[in-house]
């Protein structure tokens, strides 16, 4: 789709708009504390599927700058995620071997 009067791509505004309120609610529902590894494979969809829609209306550098640091809150509020997700799993593992070793129970038993 092109506007004739100047010969440039016109963006399907719907389509974006959809996507940048996709991106909007999974970024809120982070900064909200909510997060969930579903959250996070969301908001890095949200955010892939926008730059898609955009680079291919040529995409310009401030837009191309924001869509950059909403892509690094992402990944870098997702690396923390997964830390403390895997802790809590370590420190769980402990305490089930604390209570089977107390209990008589050796793992190496099978």
């Amino acid at each position: 789709m092109t506007d004739d009067s100047n010969n440039t791509a016109v963006l399907p505004a719907e389509q974006l708009r959809d996507a940048v309120d996709a991106l909007r609610q999974t970024v809120t529902t982070l900064l909200e504390g909510e997060a969930s590894l579903t959250t996070y494979e969301t908001a890095i969809n949200s955010h892939d599927a926008l730059l898609d829609q955009l680079a291919m209306h040529s995409l310009d550098a401030p837009t191309l700058a924001a869509l950059e640091r909403i892509e690094q809150f992402i990944t870098l509020h997702a690396g923390t995620y997964y830390q403390t997700a895997i802790a809590k799993l370590d420190e769980n593992r402990k305490i089930v071997l604390s209570h089977c070793l107390r209990d008589g129970y050796s793992p190496w038993m099978a």
